[in-house]
């Protein structure tokens, strides 16, 4: 490299450097146009480093613009600073590391949420087949203190699913009777339920199929 070249690069380094200390002395004074002069000028670089935190092409220009609306709001702050580019870099650093930060947490909570739902729909299932075995025990409890062919109607009724002539001629008796013990196994089961409606609601309801 001849020393022509090289002292062309010093003083386009010096020129840079003067420009960059110019803008940065604007933008403290609030000056919109030096503000858009370095959004335009540092964008793309800073857009590829935010880039290289995040995944998505939408969230990395969301914190892009983060980082600019930061560099406005602390422009009277900036004096100092001898690099914009790798300030902009740092302040997108703590951007990008604080956004993966409540991704993270809200991730946790969207699970957290997702597994508590499970959980609940889970229990609600087991509180059904728990519901379901008490009222079936609870008619069998009641049933079992009928007589016998009161016990073996109902059984072949409401179990076994016969009709009433079938149960008729399986156990040699009319129509009208087997009729007449069905309704009386009913009443008996009302009335000894009355004391808790929910059961005795559900009890009906299995016993009306």
């Amino acid at each position: 490299m001849g020393s022509g070249e090289s002292k062309f690069i010093r003083l386009r380094l010096l020129s840079m450097k003067l420009d960059s200390e110019i803008l940065i002395r604007q933008l403290s004074e609030g000056n919109p146009a030096a503000f858009t002069e370095i959004y335009n000028k540092f964008y793309p670089s800073i857009y590829y480093y935010t880039k290289s935190f995040v995944l998505s092409e939408e969230d990395a220009r969301d914190l892009v613009s983060d980082v600019f609306i930061k560099l406005w709001d602390i422009r009277q702050d900036i004096t100092g600073i001898i690099c914009l580019e790798a300030y902009l870099k740092r302040i997108a650093k703590n951007t990008c590391i604080n956004y993966l930060k409540r991704a993270d947490i809200k991730a946790r909570v969207h699970k957290e949420i997702a597994f508590q739902q499970e959980k609940t729909e889970a229990e609600d299932i087991f509180r059904k087949i728990e519901t379901r075995y008490e009222v079936i025990n609870f008619v069998a409890r009641k049933i079992e203190q009928l007589p016998d062919k009161y016990q073996k109607v109902y059984k072949l009724s409401f179990i076994d699913g016969l009709k009433n002539d079938e149960i008729a001629e399986k156990m040699n008796l009319s129509n009208q009777i087997v009729r007449n013990i069905k309704t009386h196994v009913l009443k008996i089961i009302r009335m000894s339920i009355q004391e808790s409606d929910l059961i005795g609601l559900v009890i009906l309801f299995c016993l009306s199929k």
